[in-house]
This record gives C-alpha cells, sequence and structure tokens, in this order.
C-alpha cells in the first residue's frame, strides 16, 4: 500500500532545496557545520519572510519609519544566504542574524516610544535566535537583549525624575521672582 504524503510536504521539499541551494562548494552535508549553516539559512529566510507583510502593512498604513526599518532589516535577512554561499565563518553569520533581529527591533521600541512599545516582548526571543542558528553568539545577545528594554527604562525614568525636579525649581524661582503682594511700608 502507497503511502499518502502530506498536504505542505511538498512546501517542505522546496523549502529544503532552497536551502541546500545556498550551501557552499564542497560542504559535507553530514557534519556540524553543514547543520548550522542550514538552520542559519532556514532562520534568515524564515524570519526575513515573516517580516516582509509587516513592511508592506506599515507602509500601506502611513508609517514609513516603521516600515523602512523592517525593510532595512528584510534586506539583511535576504542577504544572509548569500553569504553562507560565500563561504563566511558560521560565527560571524550568527551574529549578523541576531544583530538583524537586535536592531530591527532596537530601532522600533525607540520609533513607539520606549518600554511600552508593541514590540518590546520580542526581545526575549533573541536570546533563542541566537541560540538556534547555534554558536558561542547566544551568551552575548542573552546579555544585550534584556538589557536593552531595562536601560531604556531606567533613562525614561530618569528623564521624567529629571523632568518634575526642573518643574519644581523653576515654580520655585517663579515665586522668589514675583513681586510682593504685601502694601509697602512707608
Amino acid at each position: 500500500m502507497k503511502q499518502r504524503s502530506l498536504p505542505f510536504e511538498s512546501g517542505f521539499r522546496s523549502f529544503q532545496r532552497g536551502v541546500s541551494w545556498f550551501m557552499p562548494e564542497g560542504c559535507d552535508p553530514e557534519t556540524a557545520e553543514a547543520f548550522k549553516l542550514r538552520t542559519i539559512i532556514s532562520v534568515s529566510l524564515l524570519v526575513g519572510t515573516s517580516g516582509f507583510p509587516f513592511m508592506l502593512l506599515f507602509f500601506f498604513m502611513q508609517h514609513p519609519r516603521e516600515g523602512l526599518v523592517v525593510l532595512w532589516s528584510w534586506f539583511f535577512f535576504m542577504a544572509i544566504p548569500f553569504l553562507v554561499r560565500r563561504g563566511w565563518r558560521t560565527t560571524t553569520l550568527a551574529h549578523l542574524v541576531a544583530a538583524n533581529y537586535y536592531q530591527c527591533h532596537f530601532f522600533l521600541l525607540l520609533i513607539w516610544g520606549g518600554v511600552e512599545a508593541p514590540n518590546t516582548m520580542w526581545f526575549a526571543a533573541i536570546p533563542v535566535v541566537s541560540v538556534l542558528v547555534g554558536s558561542i553568539a547566544h551568551l552575548e545577545w542573552r546579555g544585550a537583549s534584556p538589557a536593552t528594554p531595562a536601560a531604556r527604562r531606567l533613562r525614561e525614568g530618569r528623564v521624567h525624575l529629571f523632568r518634575r525636579r526642573w518643574r519644581r525649581s523653576r515654580v520655585a524661582r517663579q515665586r522668589r521672582r514675583a513681586p510682593s503682594r504685601e502694601a509697602p511700608l512707608s
């Protein structure tokens, strides 16, 4: 009896063929290095492709700054498989994948006004992405990703505190400069 294939199996095989096309010449497909390279290619293609609809949505919603950030990141994600094909080192590529993901969400965080931005939760995924691409990069990104929103929050708190102190001192100066309401002594 012939085994039926799953409905998505042909798409999965097409994706595997595409990933194989980006593999460098002479790379043994059974090594750990080849597995890392296939993972880097897959992650960059999947994450980059998932951002494309958001880019279009931002442009259609008349938010060009956000659309340009996602477009910029999309170009980098789509370029990474070609860098794999050219023979770049795995650790460098892993840093590029994590850094591109990081910079995209960092700039969106700045545009949308800080820690309350809707993309803040995606900073938690940066160490996961760097672990998936497999290198020592995840140790550095594990520290950088939670530190960014925390530093942003700390900065926002300090700015708020500074503004409050400045307002109080400005009110105090105005009170000192205000003419006295008492009748002059003659």
